[in-house]
């Protein structure tokens, strides 16, 4: 999350930049400021689905490890296990702790997935911005040069 920030505020410095730089050209050279791209919203909704969904994974796995598997694991398995009847609370116990990483992995790597999806929408609008400022300043220098 922290590398999608700072690419977030990179983009961010990038537009102030070009402000900053535009706001010293002559009136008649200024070209007018591009509007903020798309990609930024996608960006920020990318950020804010990965973080939900990790922090949801991180909360789900803390009321798992203080609530069913300490106690499943507090029993001895060759004295209880091989002991409980279908339908008692250790097979149901059993059942949670064999189950929970079938999903719980999963919704992680999704999580992760929208933080690298994010991180690669930054990127995009970092060039992007960077090749909008190069026509930019070429197309200034050739306006004052001629």
């Amino acid at each position: 999350m922290a590398i999608a920030m700072a690419l977030g505020v990179i983009a961010k410095k990038l537009r102030h930049m070009g402000m900053t730089i535009t706001g010293h050209m002559s009136s008649g050279f200024r070209p007018p400021m591009p509007p903020v791209p798309g990609q930024v919203r996608w960006f920020q909704l990318s950020i804010l689905m990965g973080v939900m969904i990790l922090l949801r994974t991180l909360i789900v796995g803390i009321v798992l490890a203080t609530g069913v598997v300490p106690s499943y694991w507090n029993h001895s398995i060759a004295n209880g296990l091989n002991q409980a009847q279908p339908g008692s609370v250790l097979l149901a116990q059993l059942g949670v702790v064999k189950s929970f990483h079938f999903w719980l992995n999963p919704l992680r790597l999704v999580g992760m997935s929208f933080l690298f999806t994010a991180i690669t929408i930054a990127l995009a609008v970092i060039v992007s911005t960077l090749r909008q400022q190069a026509k930019l300043l070429v197309g200034f220098f050739y306006q004052a040069s001629s």
